[in-house]
C-alpha cells in the first residue's frame, strides 16, 4: 500500500510540474508573441486573446488533476469545464479571425455542445450534494 502512495505521489508531482512548465511557457509564448508584433494591432489582439484563452484552459487541467491526485472527486466537473473554456475558446478565435462567415449548422452544434455540456454539469452537480 506504501509502494502504492509514492507512486501516485510521484506521479502527481511530475503530472503538476509538467502542467505548471505548460502554463508558464503559454504564458511566456504569448508575452513574446505580443512584443514581436506589437506594430500590429490586430496580430497583437490575435495572440492576446488566443494565448490567454488557452492558459485558461490549461489552469483548468490543472485544478483537475490536483483534484483527481487528492482524491476530491470533483475532477470530472473541472474537466468538463476545461471543455466548456476550450469550445469557447475556439469559438472566439474563429469569430475573431474569420468574423461571423460561420455557416448556422456549425453554430447550431456549438449551442447543442456547450448547453450539453453545462447540463451534464449541473446534474453532476445537483447529484452530489
Amino acid at each position: 500500500m506504501r509502494l502504492k502512495l509514492n507512486v501516485v505521489g510521484i506521479t502527481s508531482i511530475i503530472v503538476e510540474a509538467i502542467l505548471i512548465i505548460g502554463i508558464f511557457f503559454a504564458i511566456m509564448e504569448t508575452i513574446v508573441e505580443i512584443i514581436l508584433n506589437i506594430t500590429e494591432f490586430y496580430v497583437v489582439a490575435d495572440y492576446a486573446l488566443e494565448g490567454s484563452l488557452f492558459i485558461v484552459v490549461l489552469i483548468e487541467i490543472y485544478l483537475s488533476v490536483m483534484d483527481f491526485f487528492s482524491g476530491k472527486g470533483r475532477s470530472l466537473i473541472y474537466i468538463i469545464d476545461a471543455s466548456i473554456a476550450f469550445v469557447l475558446r475556439e469559438i472566439i478565435i474563429e469569430i475573431v479571425r474569420y468574423g461571423l462567415n460561420i455557416g448556422i449548422y456549425t453554430i447550431a452544434s456549438i449551442v447543442v455542445l456547450i448547453v450539453s455540456l453545462t447540463f451534464v454539469r449541473l446534474i453532476i452537480i445537483k447529484s452530489k450534494s
